[in-house]
């Protein structure tokens, strides 16, 4: 009986050859493609889900309203912004902002290589999941960790800790730790971290509005999430009042966001960097279903 079925679908396909050879060269191609779709979307959905304190950590995130009353929204926020969380809420445990900064290159004098690079505080590493695998956090000026990747990259086998990086433009830095291996779907990604403190000595004219940094605060446990709610207006309320916020004639408003709730990007925010909107993902995973449809 089931020798028969097979036999007449061989001598349908034999006879219609071409249509055939569409129809399964068409499929074979689509399934793999939405396949590849949905795996995209369900990494999108697990980017930052490593961290230690996931209920507890929110990247603070900006709505910024001109004078003629147009709202802009951000994933950055002013440098100021933890060190103002950090001073008279009782709430907050540790508040931190990292910096992103693009086209990196660095050499070891023998070979030269493009970076993903982040500035960083050393309670950035009380926070977040980036454990280090030997020697300590860059603290003093022109130092950093590197990924164990990288560190193999440039050094081999050799133990890269206290060994140099050239930068083109700010001179040489001090390895001073390897970061363990972890996730790549991370809104972090970056090959080196530097202390922040370089940033501080590179970056000296940053202005105080400049949406520059990424803020992110670590709430105390059992702390009411509404009180940083409040914290955030209230910050807001004593930067909008300064005179490099009314000169600029911008008013500023803080919203928080849970730190694996960060992707897909639901609001489009300019600034967010490597992280994905709902829109790309949406038109990407619809292209897919519809291929499959059509094939």
């Amino acid at each position: 009986m089931i020798s028969n079925f097979f036999k007449i679908a061989w001598r349908n396909l034999w006879k219609h050859k071409l249509f055939s050879f569409i129809n399964i060269v068409g499929l074979g191609l689509a399934i793999p493609f939405a396949l590849l779709s949905l795996i995209q979307v369900q990494s999108a959905f697990e980017f930052d889900n490593f961290h230690p304190y996931p209920e507890r950590t929110f990247r603070i995130i900006t709505d910024v309203t001109d004078n003629i009353g147009t709202k802009t929204k951000y994933a950055l926020s002013p440098i100021a912004l933890s060190n103002e969380l950090q001073q008279g809420y009782p709430s907050v445990e540790k508040a931190t902002f990292v910096v992103r900064d693009f086209g990196w290159e660095m050499n070891n004098r023998i070979k030269t290589i493009q970076l993903n690079s982040i500035y960083v505080e050393p309670s950035f590493f009380d926070m977040f999941g980036f454990p280090l695998l030997k020697g300590t956090r860059p603290v003093e000026p022109n130092t950093l960790v590197i990924t164990q990747e990288k560190a193999e990259v440039f050094f081999g086998d050799s133990d890269p800790v206290g060994k140099i990086l050239t930068h083109p433009d700010y001179g040489d830095f001090t390895i001073t730790g390897v970061l363990k291996p972890f996730k790549r779907n991370t809104h972090f990604r970056s090959d080196v971290m530097l202390s922040m403190a370089t940033y501080k000595r590179l970056k000296k004219d940053t202005l105080p509005n400049s949406l520059s940094a990424f803020t992110y605060v670590l709430l105390k446990e059992g702390a009411n999430k509404k009180n940083l709610d409040a914290a955030l207006v209230a910050v807001a309320g004593k930067m909008n009042r300064q005179p490099a916020f009314t000169s600029a004639k911008e008013s500023f408003s803080f919203r928080k966001q849970n730190i694996n709730k960060l992707a897909p990007d639901f609001e489009d925010l300019r600034g967010n960097s490597y992280i994905e909107s709902l829109l790309d993902l949406s038109v990407n995973f619809g292209f897919a279903l519809g291929l499959l449809f059509i094939s």
